[in-house]
Formats: structure tokens, sequence, C-alpha cells
């Protein structure tokens, strides 16, 4: 992963000039002229790839400066909101969710890659405890009378558990009801 981002962040350029770099690659800095066919029609005005991009590239760049040894020594995770104190991200919902969907599993993985149990541990604790926010608009559609309980609206599993089985009428197969009953 490293190497991928040092091939697409070179460390020797300004982080002003990256983030124009990886915008004019993507057609953002002059959609009309760049042929990339942008559909943008549905996507918020805090969502669109123009706002995106910068704050992945400074975020990026964080990675890029921890040293490996750093991240696994980073028993308490406290790594992902120094990232974003130093990218200048503010920790909104969106990133609550990347935080238990991609930081804690990724420290979870590093912690058995290279057998720290404690990591390994530690992660799968906050992980299984994360009270994460949910969008409403994934939420919308499960909105049903039957659904009464708001524990769904707060746990990053719910949208899978309602769409694999809710949705599905797959009641008989669900776990969480049959532990529920």
């Amino acid at each position: 992963m490293r190497m991928l981002l040092q091939s697409i962040l070179p460390s020797d350029l300004p982080e002003e000039l990256i983030i124009q770099d990886v915008l004019d690659k993507a057609g953002l800095s002059d959609p009309e002229s760049s042929g990339i066919p942008w559909n943008l029609k549905s996507v918020s005005r805090a969502d669109h790839p123009k706002y995106r991009i910068p704050q992945a590239v400074k975020i990026s760049n964080q990675i890029l400066k921890q040293t490996f040894g750093d991240i696994l020594r980073d028993h308490d995770l406290c790594l992902w909101k120094e990232w974003l104190q130093r990218s200048g991200i503010k920790e909104t919902d969106r990133y609550r969710i990347l935080y238990g969907t991609v930081f804690l599993p990724a420290m979870f993985n590093a912690g058995q890659l290279y057998h720290d149990q404690h990591l390994s541990e530690y992660a799968f604790h906050r992980w299984k405890h994360l009270q994460s926010p949910i969008p409403k608009i994934l939420l919308r559609p499960f909105d049903h009378p039957e659904i009464t309980s708001d524990y769904h609206h707060s746990k990053l599993g719910s949208i899978y558990q309602l769409r694999s089985y809710c949705e599905q009428s797959r009641c008989h197969d669900c776990l969480v009801l049959k532990k529920a009953i």
C-alpha cells in the first residue's frame, strides 16, 4: 500500500501541487476538456470528488509520513485522530464510519500478520463496541414498524444484516433474529 501511495503521491512535491495533479488526472480541473464523463447529478456539494480528493491526498500524506513501526506500536489506536488533525480534516460521521470499516480492520489484520495479539484484540474490541452513525439515507428503506429497535442505527453491520436477511425475507437464516427470540 505504501508503494502504491508513493507512486501516486510523490513526496518531493508540495501537497497543493499533488492535489492539483490528482484533480487534473481525474479530469476535475477542467471537466469539459478532460474527456472523462463524470456523472455528478445526484452528488451533494460536500461529497463532490473535487472536495473529497484533496482530503484523500492529505490523509494519505499523513500515512506516508508515519513509520511502520509507529503504526504497529499504536496500541491505543490514536493515530487515526492524529492523521485527521494534522490533515486539517474534521472528524465527521463519514470519518467515524471509515474508522470502523477501514482503520480498525486494517489494524486488526496488521496485528494478525505480525503476531501482535494485543493490537489485534484491542482493534477487535474497539470495532465490536464502536457506536458509529449510519447515514439516514441508508437506513430509510428499513424504517418499518416491525423494526422497533434503534440499536441498528449505530452498528456498522446493520445495513448488511438488513439487506441480506430482512429485505430478502430470509428470517429463518437470520442469527440476530434467532438470538432475539
